[in-house]
């Protein structure tokens, strides 16, 4: 199981391209946030435009992706 706790979060607020890796999403980490993507306790959130996708970066100094599933009730 993945524990969270005492991590800091940080959300990249405009759309970012899925198709990017950990060199890409850090260098945005680094050039448009101003912030250092080696950091120990911070985890960056990266969503696409439709709000469908989201990828973290920091943990082990590594990228996880996972799909958003949500429920439609009509």
């Amino acid at each position: 199981m993945l524990s969270l706790a005492g991590y800091n979060f940080y959300i990249y607020t405009s759309a970012a391209d899925m198709r990017m890796g950990i060199n890409g999403l850090s260098g945005i980490v680094r050039n448009q946030m101003a912030l250092d993507p080696l950091a120990k306790g911070i985890i960056y959130l990266f969503f696409n435009g439709r709000l469908t996708q989201v990828k973290m970066l920091g943990l082990c100094k590594c990228l996880h992706k996972s799909r958003i599933l949500t429920c439609v009730r009509r």
